[in-house]
């Protein structure tokens, strides 16, 4: 586990997860496919990408990240115990730093990608009730709503 979370440094730690993110993504793909059908299908993940995902979604409605501020990473970390794998490492801070900033570069990431694809990205704070992130997401989808009812 010292290996794995305390060698690394966060930006090592990001471009494994990309990675791993990129060669897991064809598989992904093809299970959404056989999914799918005629059907709408709802796909949340960690590694669903705005890159990833660009180039095989027909509009940019298809799609829509929830991005954590530092604050808001930081208390739901804190809240959900994690990393549940800390205590394996012999630095038990330094791998939830480690895995922290890592979340915080992929949340830049995301965003910047976002920004860059003309994709549509909120920032989740905490402050908003999560009722009113979920009235943006569904505004958000509301042409495929209203498609498929």
């Amino acid at each position: 586990m010292d290996e794995r979370w305390l060698y690394p440094t966060p930006e090592e730690l990001l471009q494994r997860t990309l990675q791993s993110f990129r060669d897991r993504f064809p598989l992904v793909t093809e299970d959404l496919v056989a999914l799918s059908g005629k059907q709408m299908v709802v796909a949340e993940g960690f590694g669903l990408t705005p890159e990833l995902l660009s180039p095989v979604i027909s509009s940019k409605l298809q799609a829509v990240w929830l991005v954590p501020t530092n604050d808001f990473k930081w208390a739901s970390m804190t809240r959900r115990k994690k990393p549940t794998f800390k205590n394996e490492t012999s630095d038990p801070e330094r791998s939830t730093m480690n895995l922290y900033r890592r979340d915080i570069l992929l949340a830049e990431y995301v965003k910047a990608q976002a920004q860059s694809y003309g994709l549509t990205m909120y920032e989740v704070d905490g402050l908003r009730p999560a009722e009113e992130i979920a009235t943006l997401i569904e505004r958000h989808f509301e042409p495929f709503l209203r498609y498929e009812r």
